[in-house]
């Protein structure tokens, strides 16, 4: 009988990710950071620069319950130093922590954008400095590793991607910014 008392309840989740205390709103965490425009691996970016990012998380509604409690996000990514592809875009995160300081990120979703379709449709002049997206919409992938200390405090580094896997258009460059993020628990 002491044994089963000790016992984690069958319906507990083994890996259930935390959620932070009710501060009586949805939001959950804001993170910010700086990442590198279009980090290239090997060659020159047709696009360059620093951008700004401010991401918003809110808590895990019950209905998502079934797919491992993911928090929906919403987030700008503002390129300010050199003029190139702003985004604005959502989705669902999924946060696994280790060792109650660790956490790994995966974010699923979508993404708008303001910079080009089609280089060559630019009044009469193509312009090889900035990348096709072929379309406006696309799919936004992300994974993050970070560090949280103080209870409501984390450091992380971040990756993402930009791309519309080939559904719109030929053209389809995509892109990957990569940085270090700031967050702050509600």
């Amino acid at each position: 009988m002491i044994a089963e008392a000790r016992m984690r309840p069958a319906s507990a989740p083994a890996a259930a990710p935390r959620q932070p205390a009710d501060n009586g709103s949805g939001l959950s965490e804001v993170r910010v950071g700086a990442l590198k425009h279009a980090v290239a691996f090997g060659h020159r970016a047709k696009e360059q620069g620093m951008d700004g990012n401010v991401e918003a998380l809110f808590r895990s509604p019950g209905w998502l319950a079934w797919a491992w409690s993911p928090r929906p996000h919403l987030g700008i990514i503002a390129n300010a130093s050199s003029r190139a592809t702003d985004f604005l875009y959502g989705g669902l995160t999924w946060e696994w922590t280790f060792w109650d300081a660790l956490f790994v990120d995966l974010g699923l979703g979508l993404s708008v954008h303001d910079g080009m379709l089609d280089n060559s449709k630019i009044a009469g002049k193509a312009r090889f400095d900035r990348r096709e997206f072929g379309c406006r919409a696309l799919f936004r992938e992300s994974l993050e590793f970070g560090y949280r200390f103080l209870e409501r405090h984390s450091i992380s580094l971040m990756w993402e991607h930009h791309s519309h896997a080939s559904l719109c258009s030929e053209e389809n460059e995509g892109i990957d910014n990569a940085g270090v993020r700031y967050g702050l628990r509600m």
